[in-house]
């Protein structure tokens, strides 16, 4: 049994199948992808509501793109060196000038628990590169900077990097997990895991007024996890 059909409880899932083994999926949502939605809007143009690029590294997402017989595309736009646009842009040179500062900022810096949104404001630089920063980092981050980590996030997030060459899917990201869960014989969707329960060796899952009996299961969903009281979960 596998809880969650994100991209995390699919590749198990995968994984588990081309072993042999018989799996069943359970999801909350009435779709899979978890984090990854893909809507097309009235212009016919698609759009990414989760996540959004596939990294130049991001070699197993690549693998699998190739195994489901999908195409993707470059993206035409540099993740990390977009250039700034808009009243408040600044040209990318002396944007690059401002983050090159704020590295050695964070170098001669012992406040690793310090906030992002606090040390840029206290660092060198022009003001208005500041302000685009701060605006493209929280945007990377879906958060203010003032609950991001400096140290961590400054490098998860980092904008002054070389050019690359990034790439998205032609029918939209959600379409990996909707092809990886064709693969598979027995996705059931609308089943919110609210329990998981070892008995004599074999796990118990509840599913609502559902109890289904596995050898095993993997817990790949953290709605199921936040949901699930700790002492229905045996490890």
């Amino acid at each position: 049994m596998v809880v969650g059909a994100g991209f995390a409880g699919l590749a198990a899932a995968l994984d588990l199948h081309d072993h042999g083994l018989s799996v069943v999926v359970l999801e909350a949502r009435d779709r899979v992808g978890g984090r990854v939605l893909s809507v097309e809007l009235e212009n016919g143009e698609l759009a990414e509501l989760g996540a959004e690029w596939i990294m130049p590294e991001d070699e197993v997402v690549q693998a699998t793109i190739d195994r489901l017989g999908l195409t993707a595309c470059d993206a035409g736009v540099d993740y990390l060196r977009r250039e700034p646009r808009g009243r408040a842009a600044v040209p990318m040179a002396e944007f690059d000038i401002f983050l090159e500062a704020a590295d050695a900022h964070l170098a001669s810096s012992n406040a690793s628990g310090s906030a992002m949104g606090s040390m840029l404001d206290a660092g060198p630089g022009d003001d208005r590169a500041r302000v685009v920063a701060k605006a493209r980092l929280q945007g990377t981050f879906a958060s203010d900077l003032d609950h991001v980590a400096w140290r961590a996030g400054w490098h998860a997030g980092r904008l002054a990097a070389e050019p690359a060459v990034y790439r998205r899917m032609a029918r939209g990201n959600q379409s990996i997990a909707d092809a990886a869960a064709r693969l598979l014989p027995d996705v059931r969707l609308g089943r919110r895991a609210t329990s998981v329960i070892e008995r004599r060796g074999r796990v118990e899952i509840g599913a609502g007024d559902d109890r289904i009996d596995a050898d095993a299961v993997v817990v790949a969903s953290d709605s199921c996890g936040n949901s699930l009281p700790a002492n229905d979960v045996t490890t």
